[in-house]
């Protein structure tokens, strides 16, 4: 493709693209990123043979799939519109910037870099720009003991089973939710909510009532990533116990 050529493809065509909303798209990429605790800017550098800080939008496209696999081939050439460069140091084909992509993602963990240059600046604590759980307090039930016995047996499934529960709840189709809820809050409707949770079977009409009022949320909506944080927790708590009890005892020093 000439040098020409190559500038006038990345001109974003008029239509639907342009109702795409980018913040909305960052904020689902930063929840997922959170979530896994992927480290972004590792996933671009093999691509970025120059050093410059660019890749091209196919390998951009690659890595992206990778972060976010839900993202449709619309949505994922908007995220890399936004972040596509031009200018007499661009070198097509490597046109999208990738470290401000990840700059931008990143801040999901708090500042990177450069606090001392702005110390009145707000730090925002980890997490906050992932708002599909911040914010929301689980409500206290009225048998918070059973509560815990299930959100056990929940984490004791997921793991055994190799259930990813932020998983199934992030694959449910926008089209189901956008009526009620807005893209990337972690909010879903009851009736979403138990056909992507894969456990229903498992648990009696009274402890499936008891999931729904502990993450209750407005519009008669269910908090999923707020449930699905809760057991990863529980899961996590799992595995410390079991280090802590397979652990060699400590030798004794006389």
């Amino acid at each position: 493709m000439a040098l020409r050529e190559g500038w006038a493809a990345l001109e974003r065509p008029a239509g639907e693209e342009d109702q795409i909303d980018i913040v909305e798209l960052l904020t689902s990429i930063r929840d997922r990123v959170f979530t896994k605790r992927i480290r972004v800017r590792d996933r671009f550098r093999d691509f970025d043979r120059l050093r410059c800080g660019r890749i091209t939008k196919q390998q951009f496209f690659r890595v992206l799939q990778h972060l976010h696999p839900e993202l449709d081939p619309k949505e994922a050439e908007a995220v890399a519109q936004h972040f596509t460069e031009r200018g007499v140091k661009v070198r097509w084909p490597q046109v999208v910037n990738y470290v401000k992509f990840s700059e931008a993602v990143d801040l999901v963990f708090g500042p990177a870099r450069d606090l001392e240059k702005t110390p009145t600046t707000k730090v925002l604590r980890t997490g906050a720009l992932a708002p599909s759980t911040y914010g929301f307090t689980p409500h206290d039930v009225d048998d918070m003991e059973r509560f815990h016995q299930v959100l056990k047996r929940i984490a004791t499934l997921a793991e055994t089973r190799g259930v990813e529960l932020f998983r199934c709840f992030q694959r449910t189709s926008h089209a189901q939710t956008a009526s009620v809820f807005p893209r990337g809050c972690g909010k879903l409707t009851r009736f979403v909510f138990m056909q992507r949770f894969p456990f229903v079977s498992e648990f009696s009409q009274e402890e499936l009532d008891l999931l729904l009022d502990r993450y209750r949320t407005e519009h008669k909506g269910v908090h999923a990533y707020a449930f699905a944080r809760e057991v990863a927790d529980a899961i996590e708590e799992r595995r410390l116990e079991r280090e802590a009890a397979e652990a060699p005892p400590s030798p004794k020093f006389r």
